[in-house]
């Protein structure tokens, strides 16, 4: 089976013609896309029917149905990021390894989420350094953590509070994982003061 995520339409559910919702057939990363990309060709090619009877039928057999049971296919547009001149290199794809373990010096990421340079004063945002990769949320995610790091460092009198109160920490930064994280640093690092 070739697809992978599926985002079905919100609506169009009730309508009396054709229903005008538009489902995603398959939303994949990494090496399933690059598998379902390579049968992405001109409209009408071979290439281009071989897609569609691929994606047809595996959306059948996920949902228990034939492919002459899910009516006519009204239209599709399928698209490679991969091959697009402005998207290359958009966004992190971490391999094996590199995201695991939130330990200094265990993984990529822990290394990205760590406070560097000269007392700990260069704080990485971005969204390859949260959980959320190639979202707008990771990269809001990622600059909460930066600037609570540098609020850490200010100790001024109610700012953290203010702060926090204004914008409470990100799901993925109030795990213990982030506090073993920031735990490692300072022990490595008493003088940074994080």
């Amino acid at each position: 089976m070739l697809i992978r995520t599926l985002v079905y339409p919100s609506y169009g559910f009730n309508t009396t013609g054709p229903a005008p919702g538009v489902m995603i057939a398959s939303y994949s990363w990494l090496q399933d896309a690059q598998r379902l990309g390579g049968l992405i060709h001109a409209p009408g090619s071979e290439g281009d029917k071989l897609l569609t009877q691929t994606v047809l039928h595996d959306l059948a057999e996920i949902h228990g149905i034939s492919v002459e049971d899910m009516g006519p296919l009204l239209g599709h547009y399928a698209w490679f990021w991969d091959s697009d001149i402005n998207a290359r290199g958009a966004f992190a794809k971490f391999g094996p390894g590199q995201f695991g373990r939130e330990r200094v010096g265990d993984s990529l990421y822990a290394s990205m989420k760590t406070p560097a340079g000269t007392n700990g004063r260069i704080h990485i945002a971005g969204e390859a350094t949260s959980v959320h990769h190639a979202w707008v949320l990771g990269a809001l995610n990622s600059a909460w953590r930066a600037v609570n790091n540098l609020i850490e460092r200010r100790h001024e009198s109610g700012l953290r509070e203010r702060f926090h109160h204004l914008w409470p920490a990100p799901e993925e930064e109030q795990n213990t994982a982030g506090s073993v994280l920031l735990g490692e640093v300072s022990r490595k690092h008493p003088d940074w003061k994080l």
